[in-house]
């Protein structure tokens, strides 16, 4: 019935290379590259019946809304850039401010030292 023993195992270099791959690396699998016989839909032609009314409306709606879409990512995009700049100019303007104070600071030190 049953084999109790052990059959001992080919070693790679017995078993033939077209099974594994190639000659030069007999432990890789040959994969065949999948190659498709029609083109992507973006670049078939349309066939059948002209597009229904309905059709062409919901695909100019996805259109309109995905331009809508763009334009506010893009509104976003110039708000955070005019974000930035607020942030930079408020920092300078406490610089300048900071600097104003120590010199009045400095002035009216000075002006009390003379009384």
């Amino acid at each position: 019935m049953f084999s109790t023993t052990a059959k001992p195992c080919k070693s790679p270099s017995k078993l033939s290379p077209t099974k594994l791959g190639t000659s030069n690396s007999p432990l890789k699998p040959k994969v065949e590259p999948m190659i498709s016989s029609s083109p992507p839909k973006s670049a078939r032609l349309p066939d059948g019946p002209p597009k229904s009314k309905i059709h062409l409306r919901a695909v100019n709606h996805r259109a309109r809304k995905a331009a809508a879409t763009r334009q506010r990512l893009q509104e976003v995009l110039n708000l955070k850039e005019i974000e930035k700049e607020i942030e930079e100019v408020e920092r300078t303007l406490l610089e300048k401010q900071r600097a104003y104070r120590r010199l009045l600071r400095t002035c009216i030190f000075h002006l009390l030292s003379k009384c």
